[in-house]
């Protein structure tokens, strides 16, 4: 599978071929047994899309995501979101998706207002948010009906981050314009 990307100073372009998944039960089969309460509750379900369940493993593999490194992203009881942790085929590179209600893309920048954010991007239609994340990492943030899914690639154990996070925003942005391709 070929990714193209698109770039110009304001604004950018993905096209990656995927299907777009139905609405689903955000209580539809999970590839792990969750561990928390209320996994899905009033703060997360502000849409149908479930990044632990929307991929194939070709999907993954294409963009270096290890489909089998699949963990459960809540961590506490009644989250405030909900989604998947993964690793990179190689292991060195973390990759999540996760997805909280919001009201707006803009709202969600406003309170995330400490990160240095870049130009928006779009993927599938979607404006795209794009920031870095702490010293090795990138976010890259959308809206689906009224939840923001946020991408984020954090850490290469084998090597430095890249010059800017060039490397990384790249590959959250990647995964985030395959998400907006099946998100509702």
């Amino acid at each position: 599978m070929a990714i193209s990307i698109g770039l110009t100073t304001t604004a950018c372009t993905i096209g990656l071929p995927g299907d777009p998944v139905p609405a689903i039960d955000v209580s539809a089969s999970l590839p792990f047994k969750p561990t928390i309460v209320e996994r899905v509750n009033g703060r997360n379900d502000g849409t149908s899309f479930e990044p632990c369940v929307a991929y194939s493993a070709t999907e993954l593999s294409a963009l270096g995501i290890n489909g089998a490194s699949v963990s459960d992203a809540g961590f506490s009881e009644s989250p405030n979101y909900r989604g998947c942790h993964w690793t990179s085929q190689d292991a060195a590179t973390q990759y999540s998706q996760i997805v909280g209600d919001e009201a707006s893309l803009e709202t969600y920048k406003r309170k995330h207002s400490y990160r240095q954010w870049r130009p928006d991007r779009v993927a599938s239609g979607r404006t795209v948010a794009i920031a870095p994340d702490s010293n090795d990492g990138c976010i890259a943030a959308f809206i689906s009906r009224d939840a923001v899914v946020a991408t984020i690639v954090a850490g290469n154990l084998s090597k430095p981050p890249s010059a800017g996070l060039q490397e990384e925003c790249d590959k959250a942005f990647a995964f985030a314009s395959l998400a907006a391709s099946k998100a509702p």
